[in-house]
């Protein structure tokens, strides 16, 4: 997890994390976000499956690919194509999901959100009108195949707008913890 998170002038960025299992075991869930460019930054969460050492390196080899691969201003696809090449070139048979998506400020205030998930649940977006929608659409895991298959979506955040990123352990818990997509719609909204 990264030491702490970036100041983004205009927006109010926070993070939380709840292991559900040991909390001495390390777990795959990852989260970054850091700058790329003037008024624009990448914000990252993703999920190593298994836990321990193994998950951990993995865990480190797509963290450092992404930031690599975004501060060489590859685009949302290529980021997501070289973390599965990393991790296909590692000697893990373990895999990931993965969401990168970049913030970027627009000249009249608004914030342009890309989006590209490789995998994992789609991040939710609440307007200042509390209407509530997941962004984007799901693409291939990362670290199984050689080719992945994602689509980079596009939305424009206006003031008053909530955006939130998860991993799969809010809704893939056992009841009665776990969430429908409905629910924790639902709950972000409230």
């Amino acid at each position: 997890l990264p030491e702490r998170l970036p100041d983004i002038p205009g927006v109010t960025i926070a993070a939380r994390y709840w292991a559900a299992g040991a909390v001495s075991e390390v777990g795959g869930d990852f989260y970054d976000a850091f700058p790329i460019g003037p008024n624009r930054w990448a914000l990252v969460i993703g999920d190593v499956c298994g836990t321990g050492p193994q998950a951990a390196a993995v865990t480190a080899v797509a963290r450092h690919t992404i930031r690599a691969a975004a501060m060489h201003d590859a685009d949302h696809t290529q980021v997501l194509n070289w973390v599965n090449e990393a991790i296909l070139q590692g000697s893990s048979e373990l895999f990931c999901t993965l969401l990168y998506s970049t913030l970027e400020l627009l000249a009249d205030g608004s914030w342009r959100y890309v989006s590209v998930a490789g995998g994992h649940p789609l991040p939710i977006v609440v307007g200042a009108d509390s209407a509530t929608s997941m962004i984007g659409s799901y693409g291939t895991l990362i670290g199984i195949m050689p080719q992945i298959w994602v689509t980079p979506t596009e939305t424009i955040l206006r003031r008053g707008s909530t955006l939130t990123l998860h991993t799969d352990g809010v809704n893939d818990v056992r009841p009665p913890h776990g969430l429908t997509d409905e629910e924790l719609r639902t709950m972000v909204s409230e």
